[in-house]
């Protein structure tokens, strides 16, 4: 319980924007480098590997904090659902990359690019949720007089 709650404040901070911010910021950069750089693959795959890490560690903490009410959150199935596409789309991506045709460079190509902007549309969600949690903390703040008007 003490570490849901240490999860929950963290979210709650300003370091969360930050935190997405920065992933927001890695997929652009890596994406530009991709189209600039298509021959750079350890790279690519570097940064693959470690937004996919983030991605899977989100989701397992979570697992861990919700345990049999995770799949009753409609936002935890989609992010299920797009952790397990982008997966998908990573491993038919390594299958043509291996073939190394120039044909295949343009799916490669595509499929990152569907992966990022899965991934970026997941970002922007977690976002607006954590906008909406901090504006109904701001509305409903409990505050306490130390005046009690007594009849």
């Amino acid at each position: 319980m003490y570490f849901a709650h240490i999860i929950n404040s963290a979210k709650l901070g300003k370091e969360y924007l930050i935190y997405c911010l920065s992933q927001i910021c890695i997929i652009t950069v890596l994406f530009t480098f991709i189209i600039i750089r298509s021959d750079q693959f350890v790279i690519v795959q570097v940064g693959e590997f470690f937004l996919t890490s983030i991605f899977f560690v989100e989701l397992l903490v979570r697992i861990l904090i919700c345990k049999e009410s995770f799949l009753q959150n409609f936002q935890n199935l989609i992010d299920l659902i797009v952790f397990t596409a982008i997966i998908l789309i990573m491993i038919t991506y390594q299958s043509l990359c291996i073939s190394d045709s120039d044909k295949n460079q343009k799916y490669e190509l595509l499929l990152l690019g569907i992966r990022y902007i899965l991934q970026v549309i997941i970002i922007a969600i977690h976002l607006k949720k954590n906008r909406d949690m901090l504006q109904y903390i701001d509305e409903n703040k409990i505050t306490f007089d130390s005046t009690v008007s007594s009849q």
